[in-house]
């Protein structure tokens, strides 16, 4: 947190950075610090990663057992990117 901080606003501390002109700081907007894993559908449409729920794939009755969703995520995860994320527990 203190990085991005430092990178997009005057922190009290810095009493130099903060002294100086507007043209001479160097600020990043956050959410140009802050990235996101995305999937692609089509040529330029993004879409966040993930999928329906499969009782066939996943299990039966995900309200229960939350496994049955981090199996999903795992499925999908790897259908959408090729990411293997089956050492996750959570």
């Amino acid at each position: 947190m203190e990085e991005l901080y430092q990178k997009c606003c005057a922190m009290a501390e810095d009493k130099d950075r903060r002294d100086r002109d507007s043209e001479d700081r160097d600020f990043v907007h956050p959410t140009r610090l802050i990235n996101f894993l995305v999937g692609l559908r089509g040529k330029n449409e993004t879409m966040a990663i993930g999928g329906p729920w499969s009782a066939s794939l996943d299990g039966e009755n995900p309200n229960k057992d939350p496994s049955v969703l981090i199996k999903t995520a795992i499925r999908t995860c790897k259908a959408l990117t090729g990411i293997d994320l089956s050492n996750c527990t959570q």
